[in-house]
């Protein structure tokens, strides 16, 4: 196997300590604002950057450094929740042959708010549906109840409101 070298993390950056120089030149370039599969590419010679991008993003220690990375550069879980709650409000303009323009909201971006925001607050379950294919009988592992999950949401956009006045 081979001998793996640490390097010393850059000047002002001590949350890059103990990383590989490739997985530092990852995290930084998720910092500057490349997706992982493009900082894969840039900081490994490989024809799989997706794989390697998966490789190191399951690894919690590279997820600490790229929160790190992120906050230094400006983009705090405030700030994502600010736009998240924006997001929950899109409209778009619905322009009509016949009478004026109006606002109406963007249901298509609007889910996809809430879609980021439920995998960044973990709402959704562990547990996935199970179908047989052959007679179409679909069997649904789901912990929660309804109101459960509804619960859960109601504390999720509390703690947004709380980091948008903190």
């Amino acid at each position: 196997m081979p001998v793996v070298k640490n390097f010393p993390a850059p000047r002002g950056k001590p949350h890059l300590k103990g990383l590989t120089r490739k997985q530092q030149i990852f995290v930084q370039e998720i910092g500057k604002g490349k997706n992982p599969t493009k900082a894969a590419a840039i900081a490994y010679n490989t024809n799989h950057p997706n794989t390697q991008a998966a490789d190191n993003l399951a690894k919690a220690y590279i997820r600490e450094a790229i929160v790190a990375e992120l906050e230094m550069a400006g983009v705090t879980k405030a700030k994502i929740a600010s736009v998240i709650n924006q997001g929950l409000d899109a409209k778009k303009i619905h322009t009509s042959p016949t009478g004026p323009d109006k606002e109406v909201p963007d249901w298509q971006a609007r889910h996809r708010f809430v879609d980021t925001a439920a995998k960044l607050f973990d709402l959704y379950p562990d547990k996935k549906i199970k179908v047989d294919r052959r007679s179409a009988n679909i069997e649904a592992f789901v912990e929660y109840t309804p109101k459960q999950l509804e619960r859960l949401y109601e504390r999720q956009l509390e703690e947004i409101e709380k980091l948008k006045t903190s």
